[in-house]
């Protein structure tokens, strides 16, 4: 995971109000239910000590009807919300937190990086594209104080055009029999040919549009197996199939390719694990929070693994603890204060030890991976790892 865009919120150390609450409004009598939860929120942040601006700017993205997501996490100080994203499924439990980091990581373990891709739904003699430029829903950048005036507005992610093609020509076969029921046929199969032909014109325009990354294709069995035959040879190795029949445009087609891409991603993940073990092996590698402390304030760390969660009897995540320093600057942390003081950090504050991680991974341009929560090898010390430059 390429941890860029959240740079935004390490450019200060201390203040940080980090909020994920339930915003879903899915049923009409429900509606007021999201004010009443960021109400309930406000008023715990406000007794561990947030300030009145920033609360209000949290305000106005909790309570504003045109953001729908089922969650949102938001991140704010100094009167700013710096960043703001939708959730693909609600919290667990509402979070407040007042910190000097922000706690972006129960975010990130349902985060999926926006992924350019052509959504198709394919119908015999033709059928409907619709390109997904990759862009996250969400805020991205400041607010003004006590609000969001100079934010950018949010793009959605799925800001293409649907478009469609249909043949002209009758597209089913007749059931009754006779004597020009076999001529008749072979008119309704052309007429499938050259529907997906179109179609496949379609998506390759989507395709170069996006620069996609998938081709997620549903619909027809029979209209799937004919448009891939018209697709050239590097579109299908990169072809997605859903077995349904719904829109291009669908939620349910977007949610199938969402679950199809992050299967890919953990068996990514888990190969790069597999290429940590061999460095490891080799001196190319370290394991444990200390070293991978010590890996990412030299800046030699290239990957970082993390735990999602922990495991069954297992001690406690480092995600769950505290125990680390940190500094102004994104690479100042360490286990010790006096580590810092030791480099000229005048006041370090205690922080979350994985929190002051993914900041001096962020901004080492390190890659954030997460490890399997179950392997045939022993996981690495303190659940956590990397690979070096």
């Amino acid at each position: 995971m390429d941890l860029k865009f959240l740079r935004p919120l390490y450019r200060e150390t201390g203040g940080w109000l980090s909020v994920y609450l339930d915003t879903g409004r899915q049923a009409t009598d429900l509606s007021d239910l999201v004010p009443l939860r960021w109400r309930t929120a406000r008023q715990q942040l406000s007794a561990a000590g947030a300030d009145a601006a920033t609360l209000d700017a949290l305000e106005i993205v909790f309570t504003d009807p045109s953001l729908p997501a089922p969650g949102r996490a938001a991140f704010a100080r100094a009167g700013e919300v710096v960043l703001s994203r939708a959730m693909r499924i609600e919290p667990e439990r509402p979070l407040t937190d007042v910190g000097a980091l922000p706690e972006v990581m129960p975010f990130l373990v349902q985060y999926q990086p926006p992924v350019p891709r052509v959504q198709v739904s394919a119908a015999r003699g033709g059928g409907s594209v619709l390109p997904v430029y990759g862009a996250a829903d969400g805020h991205g950048g400041r607010s003004g104080p006590g609000g969001l005036s100079g934010l950018p507005q949010p793009r959605p992610e799925q800001d293409g055009e649907v478009k469609s093609v249909q043949s002209p020509w009758p597209v089913h076969k007749p059931s009754s029999g006779g004597w020009s029921k076999p001529n008749y046929d072979r008119s309704v199969e052309h007429s499938w040919a050259e529907g997906a032909k179109s179609l496949a014109q379609l998506v390759q325009q989507a395709a170069r549009e996006v620069n996609a990354e998938y081709i997620v294709v549903a619909g027809d069995v029979r209209a799937r197996s004919l448009l891939l035959d018209q697709l050239p040879a590097g579109l299908v190795g990169s072809v997605i199939t859903v077995d349904a029949e719904i829109a291009a445009d669908s939620p349910e087609l977007a949610a199938a390719a969402d679950n199809v891409i992050a299967e890919r991603t953990a068996r990514q993940d888990a190969g790069q694990l597999g290429e940590w073990r061999r460095l490891n092996a080799h001196g190319r590698a370290v394991e444990g929070l200390p070293a991978v402390v010590q890996a990412l304030r030299e800046g030699r760390a290239a990957e970082v693994f993390v735990a999602r969660q922990p495991l069954p009897g297992a001690p406690a995540d480092v995600a769950e603890t505290d125990g680390a320093f940190a500094g102004p600057d994104s690479t100042d942390l360490a286990l010790n204060p006096d580590d810092l003081r030791q480099l000229g950090v005048a006041e370090p504050a205690a922080t979350n030890a994985t929190e002051a991680v993914i900041r001096a991974a962020a901004a080492a341009d390190c890659e954030l991976r997460f490890l399997p929560a179950a392997s045939a090898y022993p996981l690495p010390a303190d659940r956590i790892c990397a690979t070096l430059r």
